[in-house]
């Protein structure tokens, strides 16, 4: 399963911030569900990182509500395996 940012919205998920908000996704792959693990691609479809899809997550900031993803990176992974 897939999840493709808008373009230059990937700037987070480079400086390892641990969610993505629905705002910044360009696409869901179809039949992607709740708890699924994702892979999160910037908008040219390069990988980014990995994370659990959920769709029912709010977060606010500054007064505002929305959904976000939790995602870990590619990098995170790396360093928690050694």
């Amino acid at each position: 399963m897939v999840i493709r940012l808008k373009k230059n919205k990937e700037k987070a998920v480079l400086n390892f911030h641990p969610w993505v908000f629905s705002g910044a996704i360009e696409s869901v792959a179809e039949g992607t569900s709740a708890g699924d693990i994702v892979e999160v691609q910037a908008h040219d479809g390069s990988s980014l990182a990995w994370g659990f899809y959920d769709p029912l997550s709010e977060l606010e900031e500054k007064g505002k509500k929305g959904n976000f993803y939790y995602v870990w990176t590619d990098h995170c992974t790396h360093c928690c395996t050694h």
